[in-house]
């Protein structure tokens, strides 16, 4: 918390992100504008729900999955694997990396855009192996 003098997690947190460079300053003003919109959300939700002229902005919901799957790239690339001794972070991915925050905000946004959740928990479970079939074996 340093790095916000006011001691602040969230600000604290982006000031680490962007002194590391996991994000740059497009990223950084990203970050800002979905946090003005949350709160607009959040502070006036009667009216997000009543009126027909207020709307979540679903290109926003992009941007958020965006910024997650860049963060948790790194994370899980830069902290995750560099201190586990199960896999080599030099034979990982990053592009097939996906964290349980990725997942849920891609079955989110897919939901949002009248799009297949279905297809992509499927594709989800064929890749960890697992089957979607619940009849006893």
């Amino acid at each position: 918390m340093v790095l916000d003098p006011k001691s602040r997690l969230f600000p604290a947190s982006i000031a680490w992100l962007r002194a590391n460079s996991v994000i740059d300053a497009k990223d950084e003003q990203t970050i800002a504008d979905l946090t003005q919109h949350r709160n607009e959300i959040a502070h006036k939700l009667p009216e997000f729900l009543s009126s027909a002229d207020r709307d979540v902005e679903l290109a926003r919901l992009t941007d958020l999955v965006a910024l997650v799957t860049k963060i948790d790239r790194w994370w899980i690339l830069n902290v995750e694997l560099e201190i586990q001794d199960e896999i080599d972070p030099a034979t990982v991915k990053p592009e097939e990396i996906m964290s349980g925050h990725m997942i849920f905000l891609h079955l989110l946004l897919t939901t949002a855009s009248g799009g297949d959740s279905n297809q992509l928990y499927e594709e989800f479970l064929k890749q960890t192996g697992r089957s979607s079939d619940t009849s006893p074996n």
